[in-house]
């Protein structure tokens, strides 16, 4: 595992063998937004394999 997620609301892992990655939370500053809807935080999770990539977020 690469660290542990601060869940927003309730932990909500993907279904199946999955590793967390990343999280991002909201963000104003520079050229881009980055929103989740009202505050919220964006999940990134592995397959074992590392092929393939599950994102899901709460608000």
């Amino acid at each position: 595992m690469l660290g542990t997620p601060i869940w927003w609301q309730d932990e909500e892992y993907p279904a199946g063998a999955w590793t967390y990655f990343f999280q991002l939370g909201n963000s104003k500053q520079g050229m881009y937004d980055l929103l989740f809807a009202d505050s919220g935080v964006g999940y990134g999770f592995l397959s074992s394999d590392e092929r393939e990539g599950r994102f899901l977020w709460q608000c």
